[in-house]
């Protein structure tokens, strides 16, 4: 573990309702079907028009799973960029549908492509409601890779408030991703 995880581990211990919740995350977890572990869009690659679907590469962290994880995995990727673009030289701008807007349009592709690529099935509000559970994990992952060493910087505690506001509604989050 870094040291940065140390510090972020620390600030996570001070908050027992976040344990809490990250408890209930684990909980929601499926294993059904092989998942990526891993989407990005650094792990896509995207197609000219005409040609056939986005591939998938860099697989080394397959494995049994859920696949709302891959699909956070999507979410998150376009979250990121989105909101610390907006985040002011404090990082103190509010996190809220102006800053997901941008994004919204990516993310609501995301999840219409899923659905495409499960012939078409709607995956339907649970497992919406998972994606967004696990979209605030990934952000939480985010954040802990963001912070090698020392405390978490202004990106990271943003990313860290952000997925503790994910799993405290994930309602709201998948609201403000995919309507």
């Amino acid at each position: 573990m870094t040291h940065g995880a140390r510090e972020i581990r620390k600030w996570l211990l001070r908050f027992p309702e976040l344990a809490h919740l990250a408890d209930d995350a684990r909980a929601q977890w499926r294993r059904e079907t092989v998942v990526h572990g891993d989407v990005k869009t650094d792990n896509c690659l995207f197609p000219r028009a005409g040609t056939p679907p986005v591939a998938i590469v860099d697989w080394e962290m397959w494995g049994v799973g859920d696949p709302m994880w891959d699909v956070a995995g999507a979410l998150q990727s376009v979250i990121v960029p989105a909101v610390l673009r907006h985040i002011d030289g404090a990082g103190a701008q509010r996190v809220d549908e102006t800053v997901f807007a941008p994004a919204r349009v990516l993310a609501a592709s995301i999840w219409h492509g899923y659905a495409a690529a499960t012939n078409g099935a709607d995956p339907g509000f649970a497992d919406a409601r998972r994606a967004a559970v696990f979209t605030a994990g990934r952000l939480l992952q985010t954040a802990v890779e963001m912070t090698p060493s020392g405390a978490p910087g202004r990106d990271a505690a943003t990313l860290l408030q952000l997925a503790w506001n994910g799993l405290q509604a994930p309602d709201v989050l998948r609201e403000h991703l995919i309507g």
